[in-house]
């Protein structure tokens, strides 16, 4: 049981997390030549490999397509729900982008969630690459950051007014449930409810 940290068939979650480091040392997107992902060989990562394809079905398109989900990293400098949820499908730019990402299945071959590679070329001919174990895996716990990531971009989804605050409640029920009774829980969770007084 673990955080599903993006929004996307779980056999791309390491290759966008590859895809986040490099992003965050060469976020101009107009300075990317070419991007590669090396995920495991085998059927399971096959369907996620494919190149981006409008097939008639938006969400799952995106959600199953790792050229798309890098792709939108860099032209809009996040994946997350709100990725999904907030006007980028369909953007022309992403799938223009997408088709500059190509995945490669040469890593060993694997039936369970595995890491990944993702190399980058950049316009001035350097290269550079990152690697990451998938996320949540073995070994690999959530950060704090992860989860506030996740929360935050749940709750702007949510249309919740001030996503930053109701998250910052959240966090203080986390901390306090190891020392909360049955009332105190019950007023901790209708102050973190929407509406409630």
């Amino acid at each position: 049981m673990a955080l599903k940290p993006y929004p996307a068939c779980r056999y791309t979650h390491a290759a966008v997390a590859a895809g986040e480091q490099l992003q965050a040392d060469h976020p101009d997107w107009g300075q990317v030549e070419r991007v590669v992902a090396h995920l495991p060989s085998g059927p399971a990562y096959a369907l996620v490999s494919r190149p981006y394809a409008d097939r008639g079905a938006p969400l799952v398109d995106a959600q199953f397509s790792l050229p798309w989900q890098l792709a939108a990293l860099w032209v809009t400098g996040r994946y997350d729900l709100t990725t999904l949820h907030g006007g980028d499908l369909g953007r022309e730019d992403i799938a223009l982008a997408a088709a500059r990402i190509e995945v490669v299945q040469d890593l060993p071959e694997s039936a369970v969630m595995s890491g990944a590679r993702v190399e980058v070329l950049l316009a001035d001919g350097t290269t550079a690459s990152a690697e990451a174990a998938m996320p949540g895996g073995a070994g690999q716990g959530t950060t704090r950051a992860d989860l506030a990531r996740k929360v935050t971009s749940c709750l702007q989804v949510g249309a919740v007014a001030d996503p930053a605050a109701a998250s910052a409640r959240l966090w203080e029920l986390a901390d306090a449930l190891p020392d909360l009774d049955a009332a105190a829980l019950q007023a901790a969770l209708q102050r973190c409810t929407p509406g409630s007084a």
